[in-house]
């Protein structure tokens, strides 16, 4: 039974794993304008160092990821109601752009 449930776990840790570091490519071609590997390659650099020390570099860069998370959360949220840009209580269905964007 716990070689059943170590294997589950172990396909979870690999399926997650495979879907950030593919997240990254994407962002990395769409966003930055680079290669799709080359995202995949800084992500799974990154990776490798940061369980190189273990537990702690994941908790280090967890005390580093997690402030600037919340930060930026504050942020857009005060953004948002605060600015004349967009209004949240004036929806009127999405408006596509000619590539199938949304605006």
């Amino acid at each position: 039974m716990k070689l059943i449930i170590n294997i589950i776990i172990n396909i979870s840790l690999y399926t997650g794993f495979s879907i950030m570091v593919a997240g990254s490519g994407a962002i990395f071609e769409e966003h930055l304008g680079l290669s799709f590997n080359l995202g995949i390659m800084v992500m799974i650099l990154f990776s490798f160092i940061i369980f190189l020390f273990n537990i702690e570099g994941l908790s280090f860069i967890n005390s580093i990821l997690i402030p600037m998370l919340i930060v930026g959360i504050v942020f857009i949220s005060f953004y948002m109601i605060t600015g004349e840009t967009h209004n949240l209580l004036d929806i009127q269905g999405l408006k596509l752009t000619k590539k199938k964007e949304i605006l």
